[in-house]
């Protein structure tokens, strides 16, 4: 239990490894951020349609997977209203609002991860570490599709590595009530997993997208294209 747990971990803190590239790059103008959100674009967009969205639909069912899709991206849509309801409609304040809508789609989506390695190594430690090495490769682009839109908000460094920092610590957390006593059943992960996919295809759609492609377009192809192309290679990878 406390190897899968620290291998756990270990998955879960790629995200800020992800962060900390691009806080540590020194130039970042809009063709690298475009770049970085078409990178993230694919990521999410892959993840959501060959992971959250089916793995919901076979634990919970159609209904399930779809009226929780419906409502998580239905959730951050009031979320993005009550929040530009406030008056954040500069730029930067605009960067900022992405960034922490993409830091909140990747928490929600991270806890079902966590379950799945937790889950996995029930039936084996091999699959367990397998699908741990699977969700870190990923998490390092996806602290970076966090990281991209805080810095050019001008939010601080140290800030977007401790948030990083704390989502990485929702993967063990799930790994955790996944080999705990029924701390989730099949129904629970289902409606999580459904509504990470609503989240996350609202925010691709409305947020990462839209920006990465108004930055620089062919630097938001070019980053799309590679994310996608990364978790294509990370999925077929682990079915192998």
């Amino acid at each position: 239990m406390g190897a899968i747990l620290t291998m756990s971990l270990l998955s879960g803190l790629s995200t800020p490894v992800g962060a900390l590239i691009v806080t540590t790059t020194p130039r970042f103008g809009p063709r690298l951020l475009a770049a970085m959100l078409g990178l993230a674009s694919g990521v999410m967009a892959v993840v959501t349609v060959l992971d959250l969205f089916p793995l919901a639909w076979r634990e919970g069912g159609p209904v399930t997977a779809v009226l929780g899709l419906l409502l998580g991206a239905a959730g951050m849509w009031t979320l993005h209203g009550l929040v530009v309801g406030t008056g954040t409609a500069d730029e930067q304040g605009r960067f900022r609002m992405m960034g922490w809508f993409v830091a909140a789609a990747m928490a929600l989506h991270d806890l079902p991860e966590g379950m799945a390695i937790g889950a996995g190594s029930v039936v084996g430690v091999r699959v367990g570490a397998l699908l741990a090495l699977a969700i870190a490769l990923h998490n390092v682009p996806e602290g970076m599709s966090i990281a991209a839109p805080l810095r050019m908000g001008h939010v601080a460094s140290r800030r977007i590595l401790l948030a990083t920092s704390l989502i990485g610590f929702v993967t063990p957390a799930g790994t955790a009530l996944a080999l705990g006593v029924g701390a989730f059943s099949p129904g629970s992960s289902a409606v999580i997993l459904a509504l990470a996919a609503g989240a996350m295809t609202y925010v691709v759609g409305h947020d990462t997208l839209p920006a990465s492609v108004r930055a620089s377009g062919p630097a938001a192809l070019l980053g799309l294209a590679a994310g996608v192309a990364l978790m294509l290679v990370v999925h077929i990878g682990f079915r192998m």
